[in-house]
């Protein structure tokens, strides 16, 4: 039954992780600061952790939560396993919704220390420099026969692995080929994209850089890939290793070769590259023309999905999700009678103007627009705003701003907010009074009169 299961999680220990400390790789995270066999063992509290967050299994929670939840689970584990045992093993931990808390040994192979603490991954073709991972054995990767549905027990490991279980037998894993020769990529059904491996975390080789798909924070039917988020890829993308995008899943019918995965370590991940080199650019483009032929069609549900992907795959969210500045209000200071420009250049105070610079990337400006007018089909003009609104905050100097200021003044006018519309027009014309007004049709309105033609995708 779906009810019935447990959380769990799998882990290395190997005394030679004791040595991590003494070593000085303090990138190492928990095991410099800790001499423990247990390989990153805060990141696995902390997952199991979100798990019984999220199913309130608040007995679980008392037990595991804060630096004594960790230590005891430790403890624990070094308690069950003895003192006199070196590994290397998997330790599986499984936790029950009682608190109850079990461990299970399984083999796995030595491995250099090098191999579980990589400052780089190496590209492709490469050969590995002395601090990142050295050539591990090849997997076969092949693509599940069938799609799958995202769910909890996708988001978080449990002991409810019929998805991956069966995904695996139609491999043929564990009968026509060995277990640990292949790995099988799981899709999902939604937009027909790779959502994780049955038993790794899959990186793939993409306009010169790795990435990985993405995994929402939290359990969502909507955003992220639907996967798990393993313990190696959170402690990976903390260092900037590698970045986040979705990879869609190349015909069924292909008959090229299969893709290789090298496997880093079986408690850390694999890397996978595919004979096709997507340049990050191009791909960025053909995501917005796609969800324009979208909008076209009026399948807007697949259009935001595009225009949406598009944003996230721009180089200025260094693969990771870029939230909206919290500070900036662009009605109220034209209601001040504040410069709207000044309010979008500067930089803002809240944490994105911390962790985000400006854009002058087309195509995410482009992606940004064309969802607002997406979002203004859908009859959602509030968020059709937001994205206006983000145009000018992202790029102020760009020309291509004059889109944000046409959509945030159209958004405003459908509103019924007509002096906002007027401001706004007139903030656009001044900013960009520079630019050859014949170069583009959107640019020929007057500040007098700030009646537009309704705008289209184009």
């Amino acid at each position: 039954m779906a009810n019935d299961f447990s959380l769990f999680t799998s882990l290395r220990f190997d005394v030679k992780l004791k040595h991590v400390p003494s070593m000085g790789l303090a990138y190492a995270g928990w095991n410099y600061r800790n001499e423990s066999p247990l390989y990153m063992l805060d990141y696995h509290r902390d997952r199991i952790l979100r798990a019984a967050v999220h199913w309130d299994w608040d007995k679980v929670i008392e037990k595991l939560s804060g630096d004594a939840g960790l230590r005891n689970l430790a403890e624990a584990a070094e308690a069950e396993i003895g003192p006199s045992e070196t590994g290397p093993f998997r330790l599986r931990i499984v936790v029950t919704k009682q608190g109850d808390i079990t461990f299970h040994q399984y083999d796995t192979p030595a491995l250099d220390i090098g191999n579980l603490f990589p400052e780089s991954l190496p590209a492709p073709g490469i050969s590995p420099s002395p601090s990142q991972p050295q050539v591990p054995p090849l997997l076969t990767v092949v693509v599940d026969s069938v799609d799958s549905s995202r769910s909890e027990f996708t988001h978080f490991k449990t002991t409810n692995r019929a998805l991956y279980d069966d995904a695996r037998s139609r491999a043929g894993i564990g009968s026509v080929s060995a277990a640990n020769s292949v790995e099988v990529l799981v899709i999902n059904e939604e937009d027909n994209t790779i959502m994780e491996g049955s038993t790794t975390t899959p990186y793939f080789w993409r306009g010169g850089r790795w990435i990985t798909p993405p995994v929402s924070a939290k359990y969502s039917r909507q955003d992220g890939s639907g996967g798990n988020d393993g313990t190696s890829r959170r402690w990976a993308l903390e260092r900037n290793m590698f970045w986040i995008g979705e990879v869609e899943r190349e015909a069924k019918d292909a008959r090229s070769p299969p893709l290789s995965m090298r496997r880093l370590s079986q408690s850390l991940h694999g890397m996978m590259s595919s004979s096709r080199d997507v340049e990050g650019e191009t791909a960025l483009a053909d995501m917005v023309v796609s969800g324009r032929q979208f909008y076209e069609a009026q399948q807007y549900k697949r259009a935001l999905e595009q225009f949406t992907r598009a944003m996230k795959y721009c180089p200025c969210a260094r693969g990771v999700k870029r939230e909206r500045c919290t500070c900036k209000n662009f009605e109220r200071v034209a209601a001040e009678e504040g410069c709207i420009f000044k309010e979008a250049m500067y930089n803002c105070k809240c944490d994105v103007g911390r962790t985000f610079n400006k854009c002058d990337n087309r195509n995410h400006i482009q992606a940004l627009d064309y969802r607002a007018a997406t979002f203004e089909a859908l009859g959602k003009l509030d968020r059709a705003k937001k994205d206006a609104e983000w145009i000018l905050e992202l790029a102020p100097r760009l020309p291509d701003t004059m889109k944000g200021y046409l959509r945030l003044g159209k958004v405003a006018r459908l509103q019924k907010n007509h002096e906002f519309a007027w401001k706004i027009y007139n903030a656009g014309i001044s900013i960009n009074k520079d630019v050859e007004v014949a170069s583009s049709p959107k640019l020929q309105v007057h500040s007098d009169k700030p009646e537009l033609a309704d705008d289209t995708l184009d």
